[in-house]
């Protein structure tokens, strides 16, 4: 998520429909390197609860290396997301 900048709300009710779709199947879907701007809108908006903390991740080295772990979920190596991001 590097490189988005900004996300309009059709985007927000994709990627809300590609997150939900995923978990329905039992698979996981991993946010990684989310612009301030764009995190603000997914925690408004409920996408970062919805994915969970365990799923969020500032550095995508550390998202590599929870799917690696037994289970493929670690805790979230800096806590919580704030949703006020």
């Amino acid at each position: 998520m590097k490189d988005v900048h900004h996300i309009d709300a059709s985007g927000l009710i994709t990627l809300e429909g590609v997150v939900e779709h995923r978990q329905k199947s039992g698979g996981r879907i991993i946010l990684t390197a989310i612009q301030p701007e764009i995190s603000e809108l997914l925690g408004r908006f409920g996408l970062l609860a919805k994915l969970g903390p365990e799923n969020v991740f500032e550095h995508t080295k550390d998202a590599i290396a929870s799917i690696d772990l037994p289970g493929g979920h670690s805790p979230h190596p800096h806590g919580l997301p704030s949703e006020d991001q």
